[in-house]
């Protein structure tokens, strides 16, 4: 949105600013381990591809109104680093997401 702070870093007068590269996309898939074991990374069937994942949580993060409103857009994602795995111990399942400007300083 005009304005916003988020577009001064990115834009100014609809050019995007020489110190904008993109966004960095990171990105944990911990999942529940219902079959037990001791493997660490999931490799059997039964679970989604890691792209289809990734996709989702993007797809959801960037079409809400919080990233609309301040003006983010997901074809600015330049980079992704993703890792799928199982739970450890007691741990919960859950999905761990970082996203940050790319900076070559």
């Amino acid at each position: 949105m005009p304005g916003t702070n988020n577009e001064k870093l990115i834009k100014d007068q609809d050019k995007f600013v020489d110190e904008f590269y993109g966004y960095e996309f990171d990105a944990v898939f911990v999942l529940s381990n219902e079959h037990g074991g001791d493997r660490l990374f999931p490799i059997m069937s039964g679970t989604a591809d890691l792209d289809n994942y990734a996709k989702a949580v993007i797809d959801m993060m960037f079409e809400s109104s919080a990233f609309k409103d301040v003006g983010v857009n997901d074809r600015w994602i330049q980079s992704m680093n993703l890792t799928k795995r199982y739970t450890i111990g007691d741990e919960v399942s859950h999905i761990e997401v970082d996203i940050h400007q790319i900076s070559l300083g």
